[in-house]
């Protein structure tokens, strides 16, 4: 008879659907980062055993040979033997199976057999999770409790898969944008584009940056700050070109200004350097490296939570004192606004509903402070590309910027204040 059971439930597993049949559901992925997380300090707890008197044993069912995959792995035992016992509920049939062999064995099945196998075996009632592990110690043919561990509760690796899922959206985004831009590089759409795809990548990573490996956020975000730097003077061209009559010769300088600088952008952004960079940030994005501690315990929900109701907090303060009449102060008010937007957009999946008003209110902040700094923009950059002769037209783009900025100033402007908590 064996001298150990170790009684295990299988790990957290897809639902119930008419696509799969019950032997074909596999763990979720949460499931499974929860069990590789916990069991190494779980099986600890068998340090007793060495590997060569350990059997392992599974269902035949799809999510327990995974969760009997990963104890073998971690306890480093070769091979799990199928016992369709264990899916079978069949009492008798697995005891039978037991009376015969020696050491540990560790069989991984389903409830509500192996609750009720610990019960009917050692007398005790065990409510077990998934992932849950219960050890009895046999003496002959009686057995006693040895020892418990309960399953892990995945809510925070199902968290830390939803943030994984977005960095994932935005590294794709990156990469479908940038070979956008290649097909049609003369498109200030497929530009602009490319730019939002990098700025929402930043303000991602930079809301991430405590989760993550120290010094990684670091240099993704310096190699993604290359890559959108050399757009900036575009950008700006083209939203300059499209407020000016078209048929005035400041239009032109304009046109011919911006055809200069798409020109040797595109010509830089085409290199196999660029397009190599572009590569490896896509990649290494996608496999962003998690703190251990994260990595042990996944991500709490309301860990995210407070940190976007601290990013909005201080939003809410910066806008609540800024100068309007400080252009700088409005660029980093409006940069809040926008990081804010793209935070709780992008994270949705981990976030409370309520959420969603206030990317829809931070749109509003974003837009209207967005047309003030694109006034000054123009006037400055109208001036700069032709000249004293332009400074009537600029002049129309100021009256613009004193406009909006008085409205600002009176509180009339959309409900700017996201004081929700």
């Amino acid at each position: 008879m064996v001298s150990r059971l170790v009684l295990v439930r299988h790990g957290k597993a897809q639902e119930r659907s008419g696509e799969l049949t019950d032997r074909e559901r596999q763990l979720t992925r949460a499931g499974r980062n929860a069990l590789e997380a916990r069991y190494p300090v779980s099986l600890q707890l068998l340090n007793d055993e060495c590997p060569g008197q350990m059997q392992i044993w599974s269902s035949p069912a799809l999510r327990a040979l995974q969760t009997a995959e990963v104890i073998a792995r971690t306890l480093g035992v070769g091979g799990i033997e199928v016992k369709e016992s264990l899916y079978a509920d069949s009492n008798d049939e697995f005891i039978a199976e037991l009376y015969n062999e020696q050491g540990t064995v560790i069989a991984v099945g389903h409830n509500p057999f192996m609750e009720e196998l610990c019960a009917s075996l050692s007398g005790v009632v065990q409510d077990m999770r998934p992932g849950a592990m219960a050890a009895l110690a046999f003496k002959g043919l009686d057995a006693y409790p040895e020892w418990f561990v309960q399953g892990p509760r995945t809510e925070n690796w199902r968290t830390l898969v939803d943030v994984e899922d977005g960095l994932a959206e935005v590294a794709t985004r990156i990469e479908r944008c940038a070979a956008q831009l290649l097909e049609n590089p003369d498109d200030s759409e497929s530009l602009h584009q490319y730019r939002i795809s990098l700025r929402v990548t930043r303000s991602l990573l930079e809301f991430l940056k405590p989760y993550c490996k120290r010094g990684t956020v670091k240099q993704e975000m310096r190699e993604l700050k290359k890559l959108q730097d050399p757009t900036s003077r575009i950008r700006e061209l083209d939203m300059l070109s499209a407020a000016l009559d078209s048929q005035t010769d400041e239009a032109g300088m304009v046109r011919a200004e911006c055809s200069e600088e798409r020109e040797a952008f595109i010509e830089r952004f085409g290199s196999e350097a660029t397009q190599r960079l572009l590569r490896r940030i896509v990649k290494r994005i996608k496999e962003l490296p998690w703190r251990q501690t994260v990595w042990q315990r996944g991500l709490e929900p309301d860990e995210l939570i407070e940190r976007v109701n601290d990013m909005r907090k201080a939003y809410e303060v910066e806008m609540a004192r800024v100068d309007y009449d400080d252009q700088e102060a409005v660029h980093d008010v409006r940069k809040q606004a926008k990081a804010l937007r793209y935070v709780t957009r992008e994270l949705a999946e981990c976030l409370p509903d309520d959420a969603g008003s206030t990317n829809v209110r931070a749109k509003a902040v974003q837009d209207k402070l967005g047309e003030l700094c694109d006034c000054w923009n123009n006037a400055q950059l109208l001036v700069e590309i032709c000249g004293p002769q332009a400074v009537q037209t600029a002049s129309r783009f100021i009256m613009r910027a004193d406009e909006i900025v008085a409205d600002l100033k009176t509180g009339r402007t959309y409900g700017l204040a996201l004081s929700d908590s």
